[in-house]
């Protein structure tokens, strides 16, 4: 499971802004992040398809909702560990008899959540909002 924030260069200077204008922070925030996620949980999906044999591992898949913890947002997006989710650390690390079957499927959320174009897609939601404020 992976704790996905919104990360790229100026996101501290449009938040104020768009808080110096009565914008909502919590607003923007939680739009950037559930977009993040709506990026990542389908190639999860996708790369976990691959090892399908009971289905457990692929129910176990999720995304939460936008978590706050004080003034810091975060969103879960994963596999969930007592649901059958277990089986993806053996995918990604393998056992003492198996070879590692997927080594990036639990890393997997957050390279791609850290990934320019998901940056990009965070910074242009962030601009609307600020945008959306300043007329």
């Amino acid at each position: 499971m992976a704790k996905l924030t919104i990360q790229f260069d100026g996101f501290k200077d449009m938040m104020e802004r768009i808080d110096k204008l009565g914008g909502s922070i919590q607003e923007a925030t939680e739009e950037a992040l559930e977009a993040t996620a709506d990026i990542v949980y389908p190639k999860m999906q996708q790369a976990i398809k691959a090892h399908h044999r009971t289905g457990d591992t692929e129910k176990s898949l999720y995304k939460s909702d936008v978590v706050w913890v004080g003034n810091k947002a975060h969103i879960k997006c994963g596999f969930k560990w007592d649901k059958g989710g277990y089986v993806a650390i053996f995918l990604n690390y393998g056992t003492p008899r198996n070879e590692p079957a997927d080594p990036s499927i639990i890393t997997k959320p957050l390279a791609i959540s850290r990934s320019k174009n998901t940056k990009e897609i965070q910074k242009q939601i962030i601009m609307k909002h600020l945008e959306r404020v300043q007329k």
